[in-house]
């Protein structure tokens, strides 16, 4: 009766982790609509608690505890501030790294859940349409609507993501030969799209993977390396601010180094300078260039900003704090590389983009080692 029991929570945690991709093409097809966002934020925060209730035995008191104080500040927070959908953004990015850190699903359900936003990220391209502007490419979708060029730039670092870690468990030549292919036309269709943001997450990609004996010698390593990039991600607006003005007429892939993201960074500072504990929720709007955003180009300023302190210690102690022994090659390096973005983009905090990389992280008992699979 037991047995029959824990399969049951087995094969209903499986399909709930299904049913994610399906949320993340959603957010990310629907992402002008705040009212379809908000109802996909507000299941899944309520399909992963479910997960999380299913498997509460591998959970620690400190766990229950740091969950606890993350929703009393945040509570707090949304008392004085608005910015519902942010705190939603970011309790299903803390819970999802508390589960996938401690909990294993079936290498089934996993494949099933690559494969499903593998699908969602290939209608989301075919439904747009794109033209070339001299020396660019720019998307628009089914509306035709311009979308941001770096938003598709980061859904294509997911779609490379999931693509080449299903095909590298096969460990076949020509899957390595697919692979590499896909590596060089995502680098080459960024360059079009001039992110720079994603490009070096495909430069760091190349490196971590030449270099990946060396490197990943010890399990921890992946933390050590994510740890290190979002600390730094914090010194990067510093440096900018202090370099702002003193550096003329240098570009990077066509653009300005300085492209008015430092603006956005003293806006951000200025804030949490006036909030720093429980933030100020997405009351002040940020100036960039002409418009008003909410997005400060920098994932742990921006979720210091809205949320205070207290989320930010939380997110850089879960981050990557994962207790499987065995992890596949592609997914550490991935990992480290999705995170060195979080010094120049807020995707985590991105409600249309934050489920294709938060469901990177899930594992099974049953993957490969890492030192033979890649």
């Amino acid at each position: 009766m037991n047995n029959e029991i824990v399969n049951k929570h087995l094969h209903i945690k499986d399909l709930l982790l299904c049913g994610l991709p399906i949320l993340a093409f959603i957010s990310m097809q629907y992402r002008a609509n705040t009212m379809v966002v908000n109802a996909s934020l507000i299941l899944t925060f309520f399909m992963l608690i479910l997960i999380w209730l299913l498997n509460i035995s591998k959970f620690t008191a400190n766990d229950f505890l740091v969950l606890l104080i993350n929703i009393i500040s945040i509570t707090i927070t949304l008392v004085f501030f608005p910015g519902m959908g942010v705190a939603l953004n970011f309790l299903n990015l803390f819970i999802g790294f508390m589960i996938f850190n401690k909990v294993d699903f079936s290498e089934k359900a996993i494949i099933v859940t690559r494969v499903l936003l593998i699908v969602g990220i290939l209608s989301f391209f075919i439904t747009s349409s794109f033209s070339i502007n001299y020396n660019w490419v720019l998307f628009y979708d089914k509306n035709g609507s311009l979308i941001n060029n770096n938003m598709v730039s980061l859904i294509l670092v997911a779609l490379y993501i999931h693509v080449s870690t299903l095909l590298l468990r096969k460990n076949k030549k020509w899957c390595y030969a697919i692979v590499i292919t896909l590596f060089f036309l995502c680098f080459v269709l960024i360059n079009l799209l001039a992110c720079r943001s994603a490009m070096l997450f495909f430069i760091l990609y190349g490196i971590l993977t030449l270099f990946r004996k060396k490197i990943l010698k010890q399990h921890n390593s992946m933390r050590k390396l994510c740890i290190t990039f979002l600390i730094v991600s914090f010194c990067i607006p510093i440096i900018f601010l202090i370099l702002y003005n003193r550096i003329e007429n240098f570009e990077i892939m066509g653009k300005n180094f300085f492209s008015g993201r430092e603006q956005v960074w003293l806006q951000a500072y200025q804030q949490i300078e006036i909030s720093p504990v429980f933030g100020s929720g997405t009351e002040f709007a940020i100036k960039d260039g002409n418009r008003l955003t909410e997005s400060t180009h920098n994932m742990l300023l921006g979720l210091w900003k809205n949320l205070g302190i207290m989320p930010v210690v939380s997110l850089l102690f879960y981050y990557a704090l994962n207790n499987r022994p065995k992890i596949e090659t592609n997914i550490i390096i991935s990992i480290i590389a999705i995170t060195s973005i979080a010094c120049f983009e807020s995707f985590l905090m991105d409600s249309s983009l934050y489920l294709l990389f938060l469901l990177v992280f899930p594992g099974t008992k049953n993957t490969k080692p890492i030192d033979k699979n890649m």
